[in-house]
């Protein structure tokens, strides 16, 4: 059944809940946004995560290196959201990463595919501007066993 809210309306939700999630510590909110299996992108990587196993695990390694970082906040930002069929959502969005007032790492540009199941609407795949020297990019580069990157 198609959704009576737009597009940007539902990706806004999504992303206050998952910013929530994370900065609360808050697995069974963070995974009760995704669906398994999962497709994660960067630049150096690409993951499919299949157990909640594994995305608690990739979901650790995300808290801790903002816990590290000194993140205080996430901003993010719907650019753009749109159905591209009656189900699912294509959308495209940009997280800041704050410690106080200060960012901590360039604005991180994200592409979502979002799609709606008996449950409500969960997050399929997501391809992240990013490499190991931001936290999303040095989990997926722990999960996929690549070389360590230290914090810049």
């Amino acid at each position: 059944m198609p959704s009576d809210h737009t597009a940007r309306e539902i990706i806004e939700v999504m992303l206050l809940r998952t910013s929530k999630a994370i900065m609360e510590n808050d697995f069974a909110a963070m995974n009760a946004c995704f669906a398994l299996p999962l497709l994660l992108e960067t630049k150096e990587t690409e993951l499919i995560i299949t157990t909640e196993q594994e995305h608690r695990e990739m979901f650790d390694r995300l808290v801790e290196g903002y816990v590290c970082k000194g993140v205080t906040d996430i901003i993010r930002v719907c650019e753009v959201a749109e159905f591209i069929e009656p189900n699912v959502i294509r959308s495209l969005h940009i997280s800041h990463i704050m410690a106080g007032d200060q960012r901590v790492d360039d604005p991180l540009p994200t592409i979502a595919t979002t799609e709606l199941f008996d449950d409500g609407w969960r997050i399929t795949a997501a391809q992240y501007a990013a490499t190991r020297n931001v936290p999303v990019g040095r989990a997926m580069a722990v999960r996929a066993n690549l070389p360590r990157v230290e914090n810049v």
